[in-house]
């Protein structure tokens, strides 16, 4: 094994040995290129700014559900395309005089804008340290160049924070008098419902009906009494329709004419014709009540009216009132009675009625009402919310721009550079030299894994298949190697015997 190794090693220094100019050359040349390169390659110059963005509050349990997080880490590629955008990049050119604002050569400002971009290198170092730099083939104005371009980053770090809570701010602030807006309506529609059906309301539906229960015993006890009274009523119409005042005149008639005929019997015989025509004539008066008796004709109320009006002012010697008039008062008493009956009667059935509506329509009163709470309910609760939420937003405005200078701070500031950023003279030369050695070894290894001599007799062994007798010493003749000429010539012969014979 350790014989392999050495031999192989022997391989490898002879194969070097041969290809020596090839490996040395470009050592001896790509040095000198390096330096021809390192001399001729543009000077940059190169600045660096270091920001510390740091959220404090999120250290403090206290100001933490206040605070509005930056989170940078998650940020840091969009932020750094932002930087390198054609919108910050334009205004920065324009300001630092590298284009004017209204550049008509679109090659003009496409150039500068596209030299500024590949100049700038945003690193995040950690999670809150942020590392800029700036290259510039000159010196002068770097620093405000990249003053520039640090503040317009610092101010995209910060903006969208300030800006969310601007607007969530203003957002809730109208939402919130939307809101009341819609909660106050809501309370004056409930407000206006109750005062619409105030006798109505759910929380008097026991009092309702205890008042309905009320009526009806009313109004039972009422219809009660006036069906009395009109019994009374019709009883004394019969009676007063009974005593007619025409029997009563015939009667009275009757009554003188018996006195008269008492008389003239006291002179007379009953065959006298005074006394004949007088018992005719009580006859016929007689007849007549009975007549008038059997046919039960009933008086109508003009009737009683103008009997009332009558009897009314016949007085007896004692100053009494007849039958008659007593029996007329009574029934203008039940009469009196029956309208009052009615009346209340009336008014009860309507009491009754409107009280019946007012229960009947407790369970709608009730599902309306309910609509109307639940909506304030949810309006309220929503207006509660949206209060708390912009009282937090005004804190957490308070304490951003409470904690605002001292979220940034400029670590390391830009400043001018003294020399250039290019790397040294001798870094190219050592460059070039192992640039050099790689390139000659390579080509070195291409030309011997191309090169078809024979030059071991291991090679020839394996080629031949035989093995070496003995190795003739190398003869010059005239400067000119011909025994090695003739072996290459007999190997070549010897190969192409060994291909035939393959």
């Amino acid at each position: 094994m350790r014989d392999l190794v050495f031999k192989r090693l022997f391989y490898i220094t002879n194969a070097a040995w041969r290809q020596r100019y090839v490996i040395v050359l470009p050592i001896l040349i790509m040095p000198i290129l390096g330096i021809i390169i390192g001399a001729t390659t543009p000077r940059k110059f190169k600045t660096i700014t270091t920001i510390l963005i740091q959220e404090p509050s999120m250290q403090n349990p206290f100001l933490k559900d206040l605070m509005v997080e930056t989170n940078l880490k998650k940020r840091m590629e969009a932020l750094t395309a932002l930087v390198h955008s054609r919108h910050i990049l334009t205004e920065v050119a324009v300001k630092r005089g590298m284009i004017k604002e209204n550049e008509e050569d679109p090659y003009k400002k496409e150039d500068e804008i596209s030299k500024l971009s590949k100049a700038l290198k945003v690193t995040l170092i950690g999670n809150e340290l942020v590392r800029i730099e700036y290259e510039a083939p000159k010196a002068e104005g770097m620093v405000d160049t990249l003053n520039l371009i640090a503040l317009r980053f610092v101010e995209r770090i910060i903006a969208p924070q300030r800006y969310s809570i601007y607007k969530s701010r203003d957002f809730l602030k109208k939402e919130l008098e939307k809101r009341d807006i819609d909660l106050l309506k809501a309370e004056e529609s409930l407000a206006t419902y109750k005062s619409d059906f105030a006798s109505e309301l759910p929380e008097l539906h026991a009092r309702n009906v205890i008042r309905l229960t009320q009526i009806k015993d009313a109004l039972s006890s009422h219809q009660t009494a006036l069906k009395g009274a009109q019994a009374r009523y019709n009883n004394l119409r019969k009676r007063v329709s009974q005593t007619n005042p025409v029997i009563g005149r015939l009667e009275e008639k009757i009554v003188n004419m018996m006195g008269e005929l008492a008389v003239l019997r006291a002179s007379y015989t009953d065959h006298h014709s005074k006394i004949r025509a007088l018992i005719r004539k009580i006859k016929s008066l007689e007849n007549e009540r009975a007549r008038t008796l059997s046919s039960n004709q009933k008086i109508n109320i003009g009737d009683l009216e103008r009997l009332w009006d009558r009897a009314s002012m016949i007085q007896t010697d004692k100053g009494e009132a007849p039958l008659l008039v007593e029996q007329l008062k009574q029934l203008q008493a039940v009469e009196n009675e029956i309208q009052g009956l009615e009346e209340e009667v009336r008014a009860l059935k309507k009491e009754f009625e409107d009280n019946n509506l007012k229960v009947r329509n407790f369970g709608k009163h009730e599902k309306e009402i309910t609509i109307l709470k639940r909506d304030i309910t949810v309006k309220r609760k929503i207006y509660e919310d949206l209060a708390s939420r912009h009282q937090l937003a005004e804190v957490t405005g308070a304490l951003g721009k409470f904690e605002e200078s001292d979220r940034v701070k400029m670590i390391d500031p830009p400043f001018k550079p003294t020399k250039p950023s290019n790397y040294p003279i001798i870094l190219y030369v050592i460059a070039g030299v192992i640039a050099g050695g790689l390139l000659g070894c390579g080509l070195g290894a291409i030309l011997e894994v191309a090169d078809t001599r024979i030059y071991t007799t291991d090679k020839l062994t394996k080629i031949l298949n035989a093995p070496v007798i003995g190795r003739i010493p190398l003869q010059r003749v005239h400067g000119f190697d011909a025994l090695t000429g003739l072996l290459d010539l007999e190997a070549i012969n010897v190969n192409k015997q060994v291909q035939v014979a393959s």
